[in-house]
C-alpha cells in the first residue's frame, strides 16, 4: 500500500504531462479519463504505462480488449469490477502488476499468465481454479492475493 500523500504527489507530477488529452499521459486513474480511453478503442497509446479503473461492485460495465492493443508499455493494470469482452491477447507482454477485484471468469486465461507478472490481486473473484503453472507464472510471481474468492477449489502446487 502507498501513503495517500505520496500517491497524490505522483499524480500531480503525471497530470501536467498532457492535462487535456488523457491518452497522452503515462498513467490514468480518473474514472472519466480511463473510461474515455477504453470506450474509444483507438485512443490507447504506447505512452500509457499504468491504468486504474475502479467501478462500484454493483455496476457492470464491459469494455473490449481491443482498447489495450496499442498500450505496449502497460505495466500496471487495475480493473475493479470490470468485464472485458473478446480474448486477452491484446494485453501488454510487459504487464507486471494485475489487480482485478471482482474478476468475472472461473479460471485465469493463459493470455493473462504472463511470465513478467510479479503481482496478481484478484480478490472477490469468481475463480474456481488457478492453473498457470505451465506458463512459467510462478517463476517471478511474488504476490498472489485471491482472498474472498469463495468459489475457489483448485490452486497451483506451490
Amino acid at each position: 500500500m502507498m501513503h495517500d500523500l505520496l500517491r497524490d504527489m505522483g499524480r500531480d507530477i503525471v497530470h501536467p504531462e498532457n492535462p487535456d488529452v488523457p491518452r497522452e499521459r503515462s498513467r490514468l486513474w480518473h474514472l472519466e479519463d480511463a473510461n474515455d480511453v477504453l470506450i474509444d478503442k483507438s485512443q490507447g497509446t504506447e505512452k500509457i504505462e499504468g491504468l486504474a479503473l475502479n467501478l462500484p461492485s454493483l455496476e457492470e460495465t464491459s469494455f473490449s480488449t481491443e482498447a489495450f492493443r496499442n498500450m505496449k508499455r502497460l505495466r500496471l493494470l487495475q480493473l475493479n469490477y470490470v468485464q472485458l469482452s473478446r480474448g486477452y491477447q491484446c494485453l501488454s507482454k510487459k504487464l507486471r502488476w494485475l489487480c482485478w477485484h471482482g474478476f468475472p471468469l472461473e479460471f485465469i486465461p493463459i493470455e493473462l499468465c504472463q511470465p513478467n507478472i510479479v503481482a496478481i490481486d484478484m480478490q472477490y473473484s469468481s475463480l474456481r481454479q488457478v492453473l498457470c503453472e505451465y506458463s512459467g507464472l510462478l517463476d517471478k510471481l511474488k504476490i498472489l492475493n485471491l482472498s474472498h474468492s469463495h468459489d475457489l477449489t483448485q490452486s497451483p502446487d506451490f
